[in-house]
C-alpha cells in the first residue's frame, strides 16, 4: 500500500468518526424534558370600565365602552372585582 491510499483511508475513517460525533451530540440534543409547576396560575387583568353581561359558572361577560362582548373565562373564585366601591366575587357579580 503506498502512503496515498493510506493517507485517503485515513482521511475518510477520521471523516466518518467526526460525522459520527456530530450524529451522536444532536441527536442526544433531541431529548425532551417535561418540566411541571404547582400553585394557581394568576392573570391580571385591568377593565376601566364595562357593563356586565352574564356571569354563568365561573365565565364572565362583559360589555366593553366600544360595544364588544369579551369573554373571560373560568374566572377564579378568589378574583374580586370593585363595582361602585366594593370588591365583588365572580358569584355576586350581576348584569346590569
Amino acid at each position: 500500500m503506498n502512503s496515498v491510499t493510506l493517507w485517503t483511508r485515513f482521511s475518510v475513517v477520521l471523516a466518518a468518526a467526526v460525522l459520527c460525533a456530530a450524529f451522536a451530540a444532536s441527536t442526544r440534543a433531541q431529548v425532551q424534558q417535561t418540566t411541571t409547576t404547582s400553585g394557581t396560575p394568576t392573570r391580571a387583568v385591568k377593565i376601566e370600565s364595562g357593563e356586565i353581561v352574564a356571569v354563568k359558572g365561573n365565565d364572565l361577560f362583559v360589555k366593553m365602552p366600544d360595544g364588544t362582548i369579551r369573554d373571560f373565562p373560568n374566572v377564579p373564585e378568589s378574583a374580586k372585582a370593585t363595582v361602585d366601591g366594593k370588591k365583588l366575587g365572580i358569584h355576586e357579580l350581576k348584569p346590569a
